[in-house]
């Protein structure tokens, strides 16, 4: 059996786990509902600092959206809800107002709602969100400009410089645009009319070409093209509630400790990604989820009056999008035969219930001998079905899945059996040492003998399949 440190276990039973992709503070800048393309768009800093345009680069706002698509790939029972949070800062209502439209922006970019987003980022931008956009596009997004013109505004902050290199900037980024969409547009006339505007406001045919430059980039995270993005948007991508897509928190709900190492940095400004499991969407009714969210008022919004604040509803399980593109899942049921649960007298066959942590494995050759090579393995069980995450990896040739129902081997055997209180409650796995099973083997306790079932001491589906 593999060592431990290969696995990892996503466990509901302490609690309805829910899978979180974060958009964070430094994806946002203040007040902006607009997503960055990499961290660190909220501070001033020249396009010649390396180290930030390297935070830049890593893409994180592209890669976390398509993050988002590929959760869906791994498990097509999941149902999106996104929540918008922003600073403390200024009047409560206007707060819940730019949370709500920031998860909309976001929903926006997902479902391919190009008008909308673009009135969005319209009404809502500001001269720095401008400048972290050319400069990407300028040095990292791909051909899109490579050759036509320049777009570096120089240094990265929320002033139209009296040097014009803003000016110059934007003129080389709408050419660029101009260029690669074919444009109806003036580029000169209407760079110019940007320098002109009080607030130095890009115009809404310039954000539909922007959120095109978006959408080419989650194709690029996805290694799909455009017919299948569509295809994915309308077959694949679900929300738990039409209508309650996307919510605005406002300065409610702050993360009380946030955790760099679990993905969750943010403790205010930023959107989260809820993937809940359909039947786990907070105030489900009669087969529905029915969303239940507090109107926005002028006062924060107590824990209570939320159904999805962490601490009271749901164990938050945080994703890294890099990592998560990376992914690969298998679903597996394994079915038994329960003796207290019977049809027509017969023993009826049940799923083994949570519990189990499933590491996967694979037979390389080296050196002319085949040997057996752990697989990082993430283990994941809804409703009768384990679900195990790996790493993709093109050149591996097999893959195979194990599980250990053995916890302890001295001074006495201890291990994981199915118990079933009786024909009324559904099963659980639970420690037992094999002594007091065995203890159960008489006349007047064998009916409680029937309610454990005997799991494998070790189990692997190089017996079965893969």
């Amino acid at each position: 059996m593999a060592p431990k440190t290969n696995t990892k276990v996503v466990s509901s039973l302490k609690g309805k786990a829910v899978d979180i992709l974060e958009f964070g503070k430094e994806l946002y800048n203040e007040k902006s509902v607009i997503l960055m393309p990499g961290k660190g768009c909220d501070k001033d800093v020249a396009t010649s600092d390396h180290k930030s345009m390297m935070k830049l680069a890593a893409s994180e706002g592209f890669a976390g959206l398509a993050a988002i698509f590929k959760q869906f790939s791994l498990d097509s029972r999941k149902r999106l809800i996104l929540t918008g949070h922003t600073d403390t800062g200024g009047d409560h209502a206007a707060n819940f107002t730019l949370g709500k439209n920031r998860a909309e922006a976001i929903y926006c970019l997902l479902t391919g709602k190009k008008d909308r987003w673009a009135k969005l980022a319209f009404e809502n931008q500001c001269i720095r969100d401008c400048k972290w956009l050319m400069t990407y596009f300028n040095f990292l997004g791909g051909d899109s400009f490579k050759g036509v013109t320049s777009c570096n505004p120089a240094k990265i902050d929320n002033k139209w410089d009296a040097e014009n290199k803003t000016r110059d900037a934007v003129k080389g980024f709408f050419k660029g645009l101009k260029a690669k969409y074919n444009l109806a547009i003036d580029d000169v006339d209407l760079a110019k009319k940007v320098a002109e505007h009080a607030k130095k406001q890009w115009p809404e045919v310039i954000w539909k070409a922007v959120f095109d430059l978006y959408d080419e980039q989650i194709r690029k995270y996805l290694k799909i093209d455009a017919t299948a993005l569509t295809a994915f948007r309308t077959n694949k991508l679900k929300f738990a509630q039409a209508g309650k897509e996307f919510l605005g928190c406002g300065a409610s709900f702050p993360m009380p400790t946030p955790d760099d190492s679990k993905y969750q940095k943010e403790k205010y400004r930023r959107v989260e990604a809820l993937f809940f499991y359909l039947d786990d969407v907070p105030a489900r009714k009669k087969g529905t989820p029915k969303i239940v969210c507090f109107p926005a008022t002028d006062k924060l919004h107590l824990a209570t009056q939320c159904p999805f604040y962490h601490d009271k509803h749901f164990i938050a399980n945080y994703l890294d999008p890099l990592t998560e593109l990376n992914m690969i899942a298998y679903h597996m049921k394994f079915n038994y035969f329960n003796q207290l649960h019977k049809k027509n007298d017969i023993p009826w066959s049940r799923r083994l219930p949570e519990g189990l942590t499933l590491q996967a494995v694979h037979y390389p050759k080296k050196g002319g001998k085949t040997v057996k090579e752990a697989i990082k393995t993430i283990t994941k069980f809804h409703n009768g079905i384990y679900t195990a995450k790996v790493p993709d990896d093109p050149k591996r040739k097999d893959i195979y899945f194990e599980f250990k129902s053995v916890t302890q081997l001295t001074p006495n055997l201890e291990r994981y059996w199915v118990y079933t209180k009786d024909k009324d409650t559904d099963p659980k796995l639970e420690k037992k040492f094999d002594k007091d099973i065995k203890a159960l083997m008489t006349p007047d306790d064998y009916y409680k003998r029937l309610s454990y079932y005997d799991l494998p001491h070790e189990w692997s589906s190089v017996n079965y399949f893969t």
